[in-house]
């Protein structure tokens, strides 16, 4: 370990927002069926970050295991794994437990990434991956979590709980465990799923997703749920649509980005804590007050659309709790935070700005796309 240490150049916060970053865009991309995980660049990014190469890393594992029964293990000696093993230990070490955890999810997306290679075919169907997802037992991890990346997030955590206490040494064992535990949970739900995938393939089964309205009459249902009480059953069912489904619109967040001009690896970092669960209240409030602007389809699918949003964005009264502007702030500030613990202050008021005016169309865009015919 000294040997490697002495070369190794581990700059905290800059590893951090790496990983972060490419964990963002994986967790978005695998809310869609199909999506697959790669990781050559990023892993060259890694190292040239870190200014090692993956000689060192078999030689940082040789020495490691060179002596012990994990020696021949084959799957311990990968370079990338044991790169973000180390960078794990580091964070450990440090008592950055929710750093840790970011690092973690992001090691069980990589071996997801390698499970599914060899278990999925080269030419997915979205449709049957969907009927699959939906058709597993009750008892499945992907089942019971919707999504695959809810399952890598709920394995991720689970396993930060385990091994964030003692990871705080290089040790051989320790090391070992860490790379087989979630590489092993991930592998067999991978090969169950990939088994209903197949089924249903060959029988011809699929499900896809309802893109336009339920009668021909009817622009979107937003027409048909005017009112207070139409408005408030938009909002939960769009809600549901976010996080329980745990559906996520690119087309919104290349548009957010676009409209607000912020810079791509600070409005990534951002979107899987926005899809969080725990941002579920602070989205229905922040859509609330947005919607008390909206008199009806017009202003929620037409041009009119991005006036009233900008509109809202520009309003200021900072004694109003609940207006439009001060809840995407204020939740803008708490994701921003929680997704960038170690650099959330070093933030410029100009970036701040951008990011809160993302997060505003983000949400807003994302809502309007739900039940918008799009042209």
């Amino acid at each position: 370990m000294d040997i490697f240490e002495k070369k190794v150049n581990f700059n905290p916060t800059r590893i951090y927002r790496m990983i972060s970053r490419q964990l963002g865009q994986d967790i978005n991309g695998l809310s869609e069926p199909c999506y697959k995980i790669h990781t050559k660049k990023f892993e060259a990014e890694l190292y040239r970050e870190m200014r090692i190469n993956p000689k060192d890393l078999r030689d940082l594992a040789k020495r490691t295991y060179e002596g012990t029964k994990f020696f021949n293990f084959d799957i311990a000696k990968v370079p990338f794994t044991i790169a973000l093993a180390y960078i794990y230990y580091r964070f450990a070490k440090a008592r950055k437990k929710q750093i840790a955890e970011a690092i973690m999810i992001y090691t069980i997306v990589k071996h997801y990434g390698s499970s599914s290679d060899k278990a999925y075919p080269k030419v997915c169907l979205p449709d049957t991956f969907r009927y699959a997802l939906s058709n597993l037992t009750k008892t499945h991890l992907f089942y019971r979590e919707k999504t695959v990346a809810n399952a890598i997030i709920h394995i991720g955590k689970a396993m930060n709980e385990k091994k964030y206490s003692i990871m705080d040494l290089w040790e051989p064992e320790k090391l070992y465990r860490f790379i087989i535990d979630g590489r092993t949970w991930i592998s067999q739900s991978v090969k169950s799923f990939a088994n209903t995938y197949y089924r249903a393939a060959a029988e011809g089964k699929t499900i896809g997703i309802e893109k336009t309205a339920e009668s021909p009459d009817e622009q979107n249902m937003f027409q048909t749920t005017t009112g207070s009480a139409g408005k408030q059953a938009a909002i939960e069912k769009f809600v549901k649509n976010m996080f329980v489904y745990k559906n996520h619109d690119r087309d919104a967040v290349n548009e957010a980005k676009r409209l607000s001009r912020v810079k791509n690896n600070i409005a990534e970092s951002v979107i899987p804590v926005i899809h969080d669960k725990s941002s579920e209240e602070n989205v229905k409030i922040i859509l609330t007050s947005f919607l008390k602007e909206v008199l009806d389809s017009r202003g929620l699918c037409e041009q009119e659309f991005y006036r009233i949003v900008k509109k809202l964005m520009m309003k200021r009264n900072y004694k109003d709790t609940f207006q439009f502007r001060n809840l995407v702030v204020g939740f803008t500030n708490n994701v921003y935070e929680a997704a960038n613990p170690i650099s959330s202050k070093n933030l410029t008021q100009r970036d701040m700005i951008s990011l809160s005016i993302f997060v505003a169309y983000y949400v807003t865009i994302s809502f309007r796309n739900l039940f918008c015919v799009r042209k």
